[in-house]
């Protein structure tokens, strides 16, 4: 009977392990769909360039995210081990977040031209523009739900 119990017990707290990991792929895809409703709107997008626009802008935000993800696990890393890093240690993270940062840059370089070759100027332009303002918002409607 203790058996029978622990097992159901482990059975329980891993399904709720599962649905809380699926909310936060829905809220996830939830946020990527409003991003992808909002940017679609004020760049005002035509059918064609969305279908030429979006499979190059979420290949940038895959490699932009990994990119990110880089970066916050060194920085992790480096304030997690600070007392016990030496110099040379804080040199090397300081490359390598030199080198993420160079990555990025080009990243975005790269993709700029793409969105060029699919958007007229202007829409290209404000694209930076425009992301910046929908995490303005989100980050406004996170705060009010708080």
């Amino acid at each position: 009977m203790k058996k029978l119990i622990i097992i159901s017990g482990f059975i329980v707290f891993t399904i709720g392990l599962f649905a809380q990991g699926h909310r936060k792929w829905e809220r996830f895809e939830e946020f990527r769909a409003k991003k992808a409703t909002f940017i679609t709107e004020k760049l005002q997008l035509t059918p064609e360039e969305a279908q030429q626009f979006w499979p190059y802008y979420n290949k940038y935000e895959e490699s932009r995210m990994e990119l990110h993800k880089n970066k916050r696990t060194i920085e992790k890393e480096t304030w997690e081990n600070l007392e016990n890093y030496s110099e040379e240690d804080f040199k090397r993270v300081y490359d390598q977040l030199s080198e993420l940062h160079d990555q990025e840059y080009e990243l975005k370089k790269e993709y700029r031209k793409k969105f060029l070759d699919i958007l007229p100027a202007k829409k290209a332009l404000t694209l930076d523009y425009i992301e910046h303002e929908f995490r303005s918002r989100m980050i406004r409607e996170f705060r009010k739900r708080k």
